[in-house]
C-alpha cells in the first residue's frame, strides 16, 4: 500500500500548523486535521463492447473549517482511500 500522498500531506499541515500555532485557536486545527467526509463507491459502467467495469471511486472532502471545501476525486482501478485522503487534506 502506497500511503506517500497521506504522508506527506499530514507532514506539510504539522508544518503549516507548527507556523500557525499562535495565530488560530487551537480547536480549529484540529478540526482541519481530520477529514469532514470521505465516501467509497463501486460504479460500474457498461464498456462499448457491453462489459460492465466496476471502478472503485472515493470522494474526500476534507475540511470545511475555514468556509467551503474542495475536496480529492479519483476513479482508477489502483486508488486508495488514503491517496485521495491525502490529495484533499493537501488542498486544505
Amino acid at each position: 500500500m502506497n500511503n506517500t500522498l497521506l504522508n506527506n500531506a499530514v507532514a506539510n499541515f504539522e508544518r503549516a500548523r507548527s507556523l500557525m500555532s499562535d495565530e488560530v485557536a487551537p480547536g480549529l486545527l484540529i478540526k482541519m486535521a481530520a477529514p469532514r467526509t470521505r465516501t467509497e463507491m463501486t460504479l460500474t459502467p457498461q464498456l462499448e463492447d457491453g462489459r460492465v467495469h466496476p471502478v472503485r471511486s472515493y470522494i474526500v472532502r476534507h475540511s470545511d473549517a475555514l468556509g467551503p471545501s474542495k475536496g480529492g476525486i479519483r476513479m482508477t482501478s489502483d486508488v486508495t482511500l488514503d491517496d485521495v485522503n491525502g490529495l484533499a487534506m493537501e488542498m486544505t
